[in-house]
């Protein structure tokens, strides 16, 4: 019934009405928190302040210190009764609750339900990229309910590249800001609903390359060489760059307090390998062979590691610890960059973009780095030649990209990356293909499960993603031919893969547009998936 329980024991005979409006009791949390984190989970659904005889009683237990994100969840006769160690564990509780309570003649039921859960991987995380293009404030708030509701613990937000920046800094030009940023206030709201979601931000800011718009608009952080500049990264030798970094780092984590990390980017110094080139001219640069020369440093390679070692320590002045992506490390030769920084692993360079002959996953694990596995392409949602239900059903963190048995234990935990989740002009199809990724992959990094999805997954996935209101054995996936919906805003289905009929298609239909039976962001999840089955209607033979 929930894939990724661990324990459970479930009486669908013995089904229970409930009220809509419920009343909530919590132990050691505040209860205004609860309801709030409950109201989201299940917005068709009232609560109120009870007391301890209350239709939801949530109570610390010590006995769950061992495993501080798991619960136990007990419901008879329609009285719900939660055991927790954190408030993560509690917001997974109530995840929980959130998929049992079903709907069933127009009526909210639940059953008699024994449940012991808990994840198996201690980081879970979910990149949404917003240095492309901003989102809504309420389409991101949607999205972030569903990443908790399916029990991620990490939002990863990429909100600097290339294009710009995506949020309001001080210590920046108002010109580096994309269209739409978003302001300190509505920062603020991000950052207080995440903690309500029991949701860690990880905001990142990429640095040095990835710079151009930076460079263009203060000159001085760019190298000093002859002929073209191409802007792509700052200038390692000059210390007005270090300087302003320093403002950065101190800047964003203010905006975003509380967590433990800051992710410095650090990816793709080069792009030898396209036209016209995209370049780090560290070793052409006046500055920087200075800086070279004066640190006794070898090369460019060298003076990349003196880069981020140094803002390394920004970071932990500022008491987070250093994140970044780690397709630059050489593991050709001794480690350069302090052990304290957590390796964030997609890919390995291409031939052109960096350090690749010798180079791999086992290999940064065997310079002793801690790792989070987002290996390319199993982990990237935003292209369909990358991430499939085929795929993604047999991926694990800790096997792929091949892994010594011993080293495993180094890879702290997984993220699933959204690029260009912001830039919804050409990358509209998140809207209804980002909700299956969030689902599947929040259930494999908390199950670890490698298995074939079936058509009881199908289901499932859709009475995660349309909520409480949607009716039993309802398989929204009959109008759209897969699990996972295509990566495309022209065809937003399987047109080939589809067996429904078109009565069947045009009952879909019917229930996706009924309104009063989805509620928040259910609603607006149901719209994408109706106008994905009207194509799809439209297009049957």
């Amino acid at each position: 019934m929930f894939p990724n329980v661990k324990q459970e024991s479930i009486s669908p005979k013995k089904q229970t009405q409930i009220a809509t409006s419920l009343s909530v009791y919590t132990e050691e949390v505040s209860c205004d928190k609860a309801i709030a984190l409950l109201s989201r989970f299940l917005p068709k659904c009232k609560f109120t302040q009870g007391d301890g005889n209350a239709d939801i009683t949530a109570k610390k237990s010590d006995s769950l210190s061992n495993t501080p994100e798991g619960y136990t969840l007990s419901i008879r006769d329609g009285k719900t009764f939660v055991e927790y160690f954190t408030y993560a564990g509690l917001r997974n509780a109530f995840a929980t609750f959130s998929l049992i309570v079903t709907e069933k003649d127009g009526s909210l039921v639940v059953p008699d339900t024994e449940i012991k859960d808990f994840p198996v991987l201690a980081h879970r995380g979910m990149m949404l990229d917003l240095a492309r293009g901003s989102v809504p404030m309420e389409r991101l708030f949607d999205d972030m309910v569903l990443i908790a509701k399916s029990k991620f613990n990490v939002l990863h937000l990429h909100l600097s590249d290339t294009a710009g920046i995506a949020v309001e800094l001080d210590c920046l030009p108002k010109e580096c800001r994309i269209a739409n940023y978003y302001t300190k206030k509505q920062i603020d709201e991000i950052v207080n609903f995440a903690d309500v979601l029991g949701l860690e931000i990880i905001p990142e800011f990429d640095m040095p390359a990835h710079s151009e718009k930076l460079n263009a608009l203060i000159p001085e952080l760019s190298c000093q060489i002859e002929g073209k500049n191409t802007l792509w990264t700052v200038c390692a030798g000059t210390d007005a760059v270090y300087a302003l970094y320093e403002k950065v780092i101190a800047e964003m984590l203010s905006l975003f307090p509380g967590g433990r990390y800051f992710h410095i980017g650090g990816d793709e110094l080069d792009f030898l390998d396209i036209q016209p080139p995209l370049a780090c001219h560290w070793d052409e640069c006046v500055k920087c062979k200075k800086k070279m020369q004066e640190a006794g440093l070898a090369d460019k390679r060298e003076l990349y590691y003196y880069f981020i070692n140094r803002i390394n320590e920004y970071v932990k002045a500022n008491g987070r610890q250093t994140v970044m992506w780690s397709d630059q490390i050489d593991c050709t030769r001794p480690a350069g960059l302090s052990k304290d920084i957590l390796m964030h692993f997609w890919r390995v360079a291409e031939k052109g973009r960096g350090p690749y002959e010798g180079c791999s996953f086992q290999g940064q694990l065997d310079m002793g780095y801690k790792m989070i596995n987002s290996y390319f392409p199993n982990a990237y949602v935003d292209v369909e030649t990358y991430l499939d239900a085929d795929n993604l059903s047999k991926w694990r963190w800790d096997i792929i990209p091949e892994t010594r048995e011993e080293s495993r234990a180094q890879v702290v935990g997984s993220e699933i990356c959204a690029w260009e989740y912001g830039n919804r002009k050409e990358f509209s199809f998140y809207d209804y293909s980002l909700p299956s990724a969030i689902v599947l992959a929040g259930d494999k990094l908390w199950s670890g499960l490698t298995e074939t999805y079936t058509r009881d997954t199908e289901i499932w996935v859709t009475r995660v993603v349309l909520g409480e209101g949607t009716p039993k054995g309802f398989n929204v996936f009959d109008a759209i031919g897969n699990i996972y919906p295509p990566r495309s805003c022209e065809t937003p289905c399987y047109l080939e893969k589809i067996s429904a009929e078109k009565e069947d298609v045009k009952k879909i239909i019917a229930v996706l547009s009924e309104d009063t039976r989805f509620a928040s962001g259910d609603k607006n999840r149901a719209l994408a998936y109706q106008k994905c089955a009207e194509f799809a209607l439209k297009h049957m033979q």
